[in-house]
């Protein structure tokens, strides 16, 4: 479902007057800071090897479905170069003089254009170019993946080798990254109040947050505490609700700057709070497919979207785009999972630890 938001919000974002797909991407940290916490602490914590084998699974899981996306975006790029721009303005070829000319107003040497393939290709390193200048992308929702690295690397050098220090160790995150937080919606709201600098707050203000690994922390923090607490049945109706509220919240629209950023905050929190009151249990049929698709999904729409544009004519932002695009995109992932994931979790299977229940 949160991968749905963030297509729809990139291919027809009037549908979500609420929010952008920020809010579904916040919902993917507390997702994946849950997950994460429960996979190293029941798999790999204390497993031999442990290091080893969590890279080597998650390089398995999620690079091959980056390359792929990044592929794809090359050849969206190189084909249809002005639809690439019209559909996200960051997609352009680094040796194209465009490209080049993107290059130097960042304040980068043209010369080192190759530098710009080296995040397209390993995805280490790759950064939101909106926020931190890098003005050239192939696979422009890659740079999230990226982040989940830095939490990664908290995990496998040990942080979280204990209960108690994992406990202790998210809880300190947790506690600076809420203050963190505060604190920038408090500053935002007495800039806002000066005339000059409401338009600067109103273009950087919640990127500042949302594209940070301090900001990020929150969410994914947030997702780990819920973990520890202690699992029971909670009535249908409390389940529901969560899920309904969840999913409200992108469609109340939303006046100013401010409550983007207090959106992001009830979302994750919401995030959070859903987990906890439905069961551990691993979704069958086409609850599983969807799972699946989520990934691939979430990279693999912004190129397709390109190839539609460029095949058809239509712009994003419109019901005819969208009508193409979004299944495309489907379909587009669907043959990512059938012939890319689904093959490779068998070589995932034999990597994690014989101990995993």
């Amino acid at each position: 479902m949160l991968s749905f938001l963030v297509v729809i919000s990139h291919f027809w974002s009037s549908l979500l007057p609420g929010g952008d797909g920020s809010l579904a991407v916040m919902g993917f940290y507390v997702i994946s800071g849950y997950v994460i916490t429960l996979v190293w602490s029941k798999t790999y914590g204390n497993a031999p090897n442990g290091f080893k084998r969590f890279w080597l699974n998650r390089f398995v899981r999620l690079y091959p479905t980056f390359l792929a996306s990044s592929v794809i975006g090359f050849l969206a790029i190189y084909f249809y170069p002005e639809a690439a721009r019209a559909i996200n303005r960051w997609m352009e070829l680094p040796w194209s003089p465009e490209g080049l000319k993107r290059i130097a107003e960042a304040g980068i040497d043209p010369s080192y254009w190759w530098a710009i393939l080296i995040p397209q290709i390993t995805l280490v390193g790759y950064q939101a170019p909106a926020f931190w200048g890098v003005p050239i992308t192939f696979s422009p929702n890659a740079w999230s993946v990226n982040m989940e690295l830095y939490f990664y690397l908290a995990f496998s050098f040990g942080l979280t080798a204990t209960f108690f220090r994992a406990r202790r160790f998210f809880q300190a995150a947790f506690l600076v990254t809420s203050t963190y937080f505060l604190a920038l919606c408090i500053a935002g709201h007495q800039l806002l109040s000066t005339d000059m600098m409401a338009p600067y707050i109103a273009i950087n203000y919640h990127q500042i947050f949302y594209k940070t690994p301090v900001g990020i922390a929150f969410f994914f923090s947030l997702g780990a505490l819920v973990y520890y607490f202690p699992k029971k049945a909670y009535p249908n109706v409390f389940k529901v609700s969560a899920f309904i509220l969840l999913f409200a919240i992108p469609l109340v629209p939303v006046p100013t700057p401010i409550p983007v950023i207090s959106r992001l905050l009830a979302f994750g929190i919401l995030c959070a709070i859903t987990l906890l009151l439905w069961p551990d249990t691993k979704p069958k049929g086409i609850l599983k497919l969807l799972g699946d698709l989520s990934y691939p999904l979430f990279l693999l729409h912004w190129p397709v979207g390109v190839f539609v544009s460029g095949l058809t004519g239509l712009e994003k932002n419109s019901a005819a785009f969208f009508i193409f695009a979004m299944p495309a995109s489907l379909s587009a992932s669907v043959l990512a999972v059938y012939f890319l994931e689904r093959p490779l979790e068998a070589h995932r299977e034999k990597i994690r630890p014989k101990t995993e229940t």
